[in-house]
């Protein structure tokens, strides 16, 4: 697929060594409409990131980075827990109270 291949080489170049993101150090994430989350990882270095990829004008793709410690595996991990509540908290609160 020719846009997957164009964001895909849009992924750029890692932070920290500025080796080049391949195909195959990224894995998508999430996608909500044309913004997609890619979790990349450097071969040289091993620094893992998040990526944002999104169009800003016609044919014109930007990235926005974040240098995190999760592999690409956890952050699929992540992705597919609940969110945690309240009430959740508050119950953990609660435990911790009962054990002092």
């Amino acid at each position: 697929d020719k846009k997957l291949n164009k964001t895909q080489s849009f992924l750029g170049v890692c932070p920290i060594c500025k080796n080049a993101f391949k195909k195959a150090d990224s894995k998508l994430v999430l996608k909500n409409g044309k913004k997609k989350l890619y979790s990349a990882s450097c071969t040289k270095c091993l620094t893992s990131v998040l990526l944002l990829v999104f169009p800003i004008k016609d044919e014109i793709l930007t990235t926005i980075g974040m240098i995190t410690d999760l592999t690409k595996n956890e952050v699929e991990l992540i992705k597919s827990k609940r969110s945690i509540s309240i009430d959740n908290i508050l119950k953990l609160k609660e435990i911790i109270n009962k054990l002092k």
